[in-house]
């Protein structure tokens, strides 16, 4: 959870986040949280990374892609695994479409050409289904596994 003042939520803004979670909290401000606003989703280093985000893009029109920004997405989504569903996660929160879609490919491309047991290690996603279920899905779906 990260806590930070009206100003700083102000700056954020005028680096192009866009967010409607972050105009929400600055619309409905009475007065009573003393300018200050919780992101109970996003943690300080993920934040970081988000801002760093939108620092660079600010000047990028939409649909235009140049070499050197394709090469700079490439090295800023060149993360572990955990941050990289962070930054979707946080991206998705605040509704950050361009942020949500590097981290999607970037996770696409971590799981592609791999079998669904190392799939599913990279996902953490336990095995809840029996070597029967398995074999009925396979029978059921075998397109999916050629």
């Amino acid at each position: 959870m990260v806590m930070f003042s009206k100003w700083k939520i102000k700056k954020l803004l005028c680096f192009n986040l866009n967010s409607e979670v972050i105009k929400t909290l600055i619309k409905e401000d009475k007065g009573c949280t003393n300018g200050e606003f919780y992101l109970h989703n996003v943690n300080g280093k993920i934040l970081a990374k988000v801002i760093e985000y939108c620092k660079k893009k600010i000047n990028e029109k939409e649909g235009e892609k140049t070499e050197e920004m394709k090469e700079w997405d490439a090295e800023f989504i060149n993360l572990d695994e955990t941050t990289v569903f962070d930054i979707v996660l946080a991206a998705i929160y605040l509704n950050i479409i361009g942020l949500r879609d590097l981290g999607a490919q970037k996770i696409v491309d971590m799981v592609k050409l791999k079998t669904p047991e190392e799939i599913h290690e990279i996902l953490e996603m336990k095995k809840d289904y029996t070597l029967e279920d398995e074999m009925q899905i396979r029978m059921e779906n075998q397109w999916a596994f050629l």
